[in-house]
């Protein structure tokens, strides 16, 4: 059953800053990422757990690449468990801490969308959806604005109109201000506190033939989960994480040369735009959100109950 639906979804793009405000319902989290995105929410809602009852272990919020540092907000929690995916990360925690039970996941992504009802025809589906580089309260970014608007004007045909997803902090910036007098449709899914967040999100790319990454991140796999295509734009980014000093637990380089590969190798399966999602593209997808380690709810409200 869908958390939000896609009339509500629309209307809420009627006023982002409205949209944008912290929105704290269903959360129950005594580690209080694990509420982010609404995932903790979904991943009970699938179990039929109680939605007032913490899950006791760290639950992941996105993709994760590094797999040499953890997070020391992870690290430090009074939570004994970690719920871990991608497989890589388990080498990471192994060399990071002794007292972490590690246990295999999957991405909340694939018990979000079994809640998920698509209400937009396929066919009529138009364009593309472009997922920008976001900042954050502690990291800045900076790319070529001008080589952005280069790059999505020079997208094949089928990937027009252009829509462009903006994140929470870029709502009523200039960055919005810029893109709404280019003539582009502005859209956001709002709040990450919101526990609708992802099944907005959802609403907003089915309406799209095309997801359009600028920059590696989460909606990558999100995308060819819910059954769209995804193409990453290359974009010179500059990430200035200085505010983030001491975020991971040792200064180290983050990326194995393994890790940085896997990262070379989605950019380059998901270089070439497309209207198809290639097989290729779907086991490497199942292999970063650990698909094969889904529950049915009832083994899943078990896991969450023993946790």
């Amino acid at each position: 059953m869908n958390t939000i639906t896609l009339d509500e979804s629309l209307h809420d793009q009627l006023d982002l800053k409205e949209l944008c405000k912290p929105n704290y319902k269903n959360h129950a989290e005594l580690y209080s990422p694990n509420d982010n995105y609404g995932f903790a929410y979904y991943v009970k809602q699938y179990a039929n757990y109680p939605i007032e009852k913490p899950i006791n272990a760290i639950l992941p919020h996105g993709i994760y690449f590094q797999d040499k540092v953890v997070a020391k907000s992870e690290l430090n929690s009074p939570m004994n468990s970690v719920l871990c995916y991608p497989p890589f990360i388990k080498k990471a925690w192994k060399k990071s801490s002794s007292k972490k039970t590690l246990i295999d996941f999957s991405s909340p992504i694939h018990y979000s969308i079994r809640l998920y009802e698509n209400e937009y025809e396929k066919s009529k589906a138009l364009g593309s959806i472009v997922m920008l580089p976001h900042r954050t309260k502690v990291m800045s970014i900076k790319y070529d604005y001008e080589q952005l608007l280069l790059k999505i004007d020079q997208l094949p045909d089928f990937m027009k109109p252009v829509t462009i997803c903006i994140h929470w902090l870029d709502v009523g910036t200039e960055l919005e201000h810029q893109l709404r007098a280019q003539g582009f449709n502005i859209v956001c899914a709002g709040h990450f506190t919101d526990y609708r967040f992802i099944h907005r999100w959802l609403h907003l790319v089915k309406q799209h033939k095309v997801v359009i990454g600028v920059g590696l991140g989460s909606s990558l796999f999100y995308s060819i989960v819910c059954g769209t295509p995804y193409y990453h734009m290359d974009l010179d980014i500059n990430y200035d994480m200085s505010a983030m000093t001491n975020i991971f637990n040792k200064k180290t380089t983050e990326l194995s040369p393994e890790s940085k590969r896997k990262v070379e190798n989605l950019k380059s399966i998901f270089s070439k735009p497309s209207e198809v999602i290639t097989d290729q593209q779907k086991q490497i997808v199942d292999w970063f959100t650990q698909k094969q380690s889904m529950l049915t709810p009832k083994n899943l409200y078990t896991q969450l109950d023993q946790l």
